[in-house]
């Protein structure tokens, strides 16, 4: 029965990232895996890997092939037998698994894989698993019929031990731990039947499987049989085929059981990954390892940036839903040696291995870029989540895991601190008190600000490349210290976001912009101007009120600004955008999306929201990525909207960004912000 040559693993995949990360974890398990993208090529190699297993990714079937008929396929290039395989499914859905089943799966895996139960899986399939022989007990006051079905069961391969007095059931069973107890229906001192109802009822061997015997094979004795709780009959003398498919099958169906309540007792019911106690214990062994590496190893402690303002933009479904949402995108980015789990309500924990300290770095921010570019859908309700990171190498050493989490978590506070989606690294020696007091001083120039007036407006031209009528402005926020020196957004909003006080600020800046419009538009002068606010100001219901009673009472309804919210903050709110921009639409008032980039949510949103221009991401307008913006270019104008490149600040620039089809340009080169609308758009010598 054993076989112990390994037999080869086969990947067919198109997704480069799941296949390798797959084969990593295979080849750490010592299982080799030989990769294809491509079913012809899968199929010309066949012949050549007899008895291979195959890891089938559902995402390169053609359209209309569904698994049967391409397993059938390929069984007919490997001369007729079709390969053992398993299945990566694209969705967990039961047709897929239906679908796999009938034909012929091993096993089911819905993505995104757990690495574990994928090479647990494969390592018993290929033969890389050396499986321990089945144990059963078998009870039967007759000496002769229990020697002859272990004679039988033991020739199978199958450890037994034989128990001739029924009454010594519970202390030969909790000695003997079997995998099934096959026992005789009629013994003397006590039946078949009775002892599998106090098996039942025992603490430790409830879940044992148990096989009955008996010499009557009527309705009667097998409805017997059943409510006593057994799991199947066999009629004595049992055919030795018969015998062993029963038992193996059963013992198989327990080891399976058993496999998978040992590995979810140390796994979250919710994300699958492993639990804080068993990664302490990870890092434990790993800290006290003499043998162990010491760089290129952390800890990245993970927690989602405003969980509760996300769990309630996806309704009754959110918390679940937003954790295996991050969950699944940390699991596409973990290594063959990392292990992950969630630690506490809306954070993870991965104790990470790669080459170096910088690698690791890396690391975080892949997880933390892919994260910002996945949107969370609940029932058609949808969210952008962003994750904060703190990183805590080995170096310097820690004493215990509790040690190097808590160096994690404190660096991804300060991430957190900064504003989110971002990636902070713990400095050995650095207080974290510093960034405390720094918040609490930006908070406070904030609020006197707001109670001084010590904000300012600032505008800056944004120039047409083809011949438009009209000026536009941008609005740039700045607020003016003690000392005279201006404090730019960048360093205020995020910390106007943390305590509470966006809302203030962008009422401010709305008033101030649409005062300066007033003045121009009863200056006679065709002006625009761009007004950024945060979906976190517009997501109040009374804020379309007071924006309609702002432009009434100034005489601008016909004439509002253009509204410009960054790409990311709407992603966060797309329930938000879905109930506000119509209203905005109906107002007159024209939507801007800042900090556009070619994600493909973005994208989306134009499709979907009224939206008139997009202001380009500064990454978009750099020389290397001048292929990407014409790309986006050209898809953002099929969807009849108008497109504004930023940061321009050489000709060069000018020139690319023409070449790519960009509609409009703003920049230092073109005019630095001004406290006042001064600018010659009518100027035909324009840079």
């Amino acid at each position: 029965m054993e076989d112990t040559e390994i037999r080869p693993i086969l990947f067919l995949g198109s997704d480069a990232v799941l296949r390798d990360q797959c084969v990593a974890h295979l080849a750490a398990a010592g299982l080799p895996a030989k990769t294809f993208e491509t079913i012809a090529d899968l199929a010309a190699s066949l012949q050549s890997a007899p008895g291979a297993v195959l890891v089938l990714d559902t995402g390169v079937l053609p359209r209309r092939q569904g698994i049967a008929q391409l397993i059938e396929y390929l069984g007919s290039r490997a001369g007729g037998a079709a390969p053992a395989f398993v299945c990566l499914a694209q969705t967990d859905s039961i047709g897929q698994r239906l679908d796999a089943m009938r034909a012929g799966a091993a096993a089911f895996f819905p993505k995104p894989v757990s690495p574990e139960d994928l090479v647990a899986g494969l390592a018993e399939l290929s033969g890389g698993a050396k499986a321990m022989p089945s144990r059963v007990l078998v009870v039967d006051d007759k000496p002769i019929e229990a020697a002859v079905t272990a004679e039988i069961l033991q020739r199978a391969g199958v450890e037994t031990r034989q128990l001739e007095a029924p009454l010594s059931l519970i202390d030969a069973a909790q000695a003997f731990r079997p995998d099934l107890v096959l026992m005789d229906i009629e013994m003397a001192d006590a039946g078949g039947l009775e002892l599998t109802r106090i098996l039942r009822e025992h603490e430790g061997l409830f879940a044992v499987p148990i096989v009955l015997m008996g010499a009557a094979d009527t309705e009667e004795v097998r409805s017997a049989v059943l409510r006593a709780g057994a799991d199947d009959f066999l009629v004595k003398p049992p055919l030795p085929a018969r015998l062993i498919e029963v038992v193996e099958y059963r013992a198989r169906r327990i080891h399976e059981l058993r496999s998978k309540l040992a590995r979810s007792a140390d796994r979250d019911g919710v994300t699958g990954l492993c639990t804080r106690h068993r990664l302490l214990q990870h890092i434990e062994r790993s800290l006290n390892d003499p043998a162990s590496p010491r760089s290129g190893r952390a800890v990245l402690f993970i927690r989602i940036d405003a969980p509760d303002r996300l769990v309630g933009a996806l309704g009754s479904g959110g918390p679940d839903a937003l954790l295996m949402h991050v969950a699944n995108l940390i699991k596409t980015r973990l290594g063959p040696a990392d292990l992950a789990a969630r630690v506490g309500d809306f954070g993870f924990a991965i104790f990470a291995e790669r080459g170096d300290d910088a690698a690791l770095d890396l690391a975080a921010e892949s997880i933390c870029r892919s994260v910002s570019e996945h949107v969370v859908d609940v029932a058609g309700d949808q969210v952008l989540a962003t994750v904060s990171i703190g990183v805590a190498c080995l170096r310097p050493s820690a004493d215990d895991a509790v040690t190097l989490i808590a160096r994690a978590e404190k660096a991804c506070k300060q991430a957190m601190e900064g504003g989110g989606n971002r990636v902070e690294t713990y400095q050995s020696g650095v207080d974290q008190e510093p960034v405390d007091q720094r918040v609490d001083e930006i908070h406070t120039a904030i609020e006197d600000g707001l109670r001084s007036d010590g904000f300012q407006l600032l505008y800056q031209p944004i120039l047409a490349l083809r011949d438009q009528p009209g000026a536009q402005y941008d609005t740039l926020l700045q607020l003016m210290s003690s000392s005279g020196n201006g404090m730019q957004a960048s360093e205020l909003l995020p910390v106007a976001e943390q305590r509470g006080l966006m809302r203030k600020i962008d009422c401010w800046a709305m008033e101030r912009a649409l005062d300066t419009l007033k003045r121009q538009r009863g200056s006679g002068l065709d002006v625009r101007v761009f007004v950024d606010q945060a979906m976190s100001t517009i997501q109040a219901k009374s804020w379309v009120l007071w924006m309609r009673d702002q432009l009434l009472k100034r005489h601008l309804i016909e004439s509002p600004p253009i509204l410009q919210l960054s790409l990311s903050d709407v992603l966060e709110h797309l329930a938000v955008a879905n109930a506000r921009f119509e209203l905005m639409h109906r107002l007159g008032v024209q939507l801007c999306i800042s900090d556009f980039d070619d994600r493909a949510a973005g994208l989306r949103l134009l499709e979907t929201q009224p939206v008139s221009m997009i202001k380009l991401a500064l990454e978009m307008v750099q020389p290397e990525n001048k292929a990407r913006l014409a790309r986006i270019s050209q898809q953002v104008h099929d969807l009849k909207c108008q497109i504004i490149a930023t940061g321009i600040e050489d000709p060069d620039t000018i020139g690319r960004v023409m070449d790519c089809g960009v509609d409009f340009i703003q920049g230092d080169f073109i005019q630095p912000p001004r406290d006042s609308l001064q600018f010659d758009f009518s100027d035909a010598n324009r840079p």
